[in-house]
């Protein structure tokens, strides 16, 4: 039973693997990586070894315990490709981050700074972030009466106007104009801009702006994210279904398997054929699958997160695609793969 259970949790395909029935919960965090002259793989010299990089450390931590600014500490100090954003990893579900930063996380309380993290990576300080920013906007055009209108909006917002009857009567965006401004609930990106960035960076009940994009200016208000409706919500999690089909020199195959690259892409293509015919794909992945565990699972692979650092380019189209899309059959390091998005 131990064996079949630890089956159902591998694939080469998708780890972890999220089965649960909703989505699982994400955590943000920011982070910041000292790396020193004692670690394998340093490219160049950095004048700094593994113990004066933990005195380093420690005092970073104790300025971020005073209050200093995490942003700021990261795009300093950090060595990590997060530093010129502030150290933003990103959303992620447990599991998906390097131990010991993954256990800390998730067990973490918003806003709470971790003790300095020594590993083979480097040396580590994170702190756990809010991973959802409600806003609701009002757009206005880009030109020189646009400006002159979002100054007399931010005094008319600081004298107590109503954000939501403002965003009506002046937004150009028609949309969330009728909705009084109500805009998107964005998730903790690792590289966010413009209205998102400004969402995130500004207190709850604040008006920030005029934020500058290619489609015009933006007033922002930061609002609770459960304020806004459920289909503002941006969704970076579909549910997928695949059936992996391999071969002898495949990345990951069977001692045992003997099929050719040819014969795998015959079968593949047979499978790609039944299913779009309107045979059960549950069914076949069951019968079809050499995905550790596919069998046994019908090929359900889960829910699958857009920015999972592992996730194979294979399923990157389906986030763009409405559920039921079937993929042809595409070749992989580790085989042919036919998938389907089912939510």
């Amino acid at each position: 039973m131990l064996l079949a259970a630890l089956c159902l949790q591998a694939s080469l395909l998708s780890h972890p693997l999220f089965l649960d029935e909703e989505p699982p919960e994400l955590r943000s965090a920011q982070h910041v990586l000292l790396l020193h002259d004692d670690l394998a793989g340093v490219g160049h010299p950095l004048g700094r070894d593994h113990a004066a990089t933990l005195e380093l450390a420690a005092s970073l931590h104790a300025q971020l315990e005073q209050g200093a600014d995490f942003a700021d500490v990261a795009r300093r100090f950090s060595g990590a490709r997060t530093a010129a954003t502030g150290g933003y990893l990103g959303s992620y579900a447990r599991g998906v981050l390097k131990e010991p930063i993954d256990a800390w996380l998730f067990g973490a309380e918003l806003g709470e700074l971790s003790p300095v993290f020594d590993t083979p990576q480097g040396v580590h300080l994170v702190k756990r972030v809010e991973t959802y920013a409600g806003a609701r906007v009002i757009q206005l055009p880009a030109d020189a009466a646009g400006r002159a209108l979002a100054a007399r909006l931010l005094d008319e917002l600081a004298q107590g106007a109503d954000f939501a009857e403002l965003a009506r009567e002046h937004s150009v965006d028609p949309e969330s104009a009728a909705r009084g401004g109500a805009f998107k609930v964005f998730e903790r990106g690792s590289r966010d801009m413009l209205v998102k960035a400004a969402a995130f960076q500004a207190p709850l009940g604040a008006v920030v702006g005029p934020v500058e994009t290619p489609v015009g200016l933006f007033l922002v208000e930061r609002v609770e994210p459960a304020s806004l409706a459920p289909e503002l919500w941006e969704r970076n999690f579909i549910r997928v279904r695949a059936v992996l089909v391999t071969y002898r020199t495949a990345l990951g195959a069977n001692v045992d398997m003997q099929r050719t690259t040819g014969e795998a892409k015959l079968l593949a293509d047979e499978v790609y054929e039944r299913v779009r015919k309107g045979e059960d794909f549950a069914a076949i992945a069951g019968r079809f699958n050499d995905d550790p565990g596919g069998k046994e699972r019908a090929g359900d692979l889960g829910w699958l997160h857009r920015y999972h650092p592992d996730l194979p380019s294979v399923f990157q189209g389906l986030f763009l695609q409405p559920p039921g899309t079937l993929l042809e059959p595409i070749s992989t390091p580790a085989g042919y793969v036919i998938a389907r998005r089912e939510r």
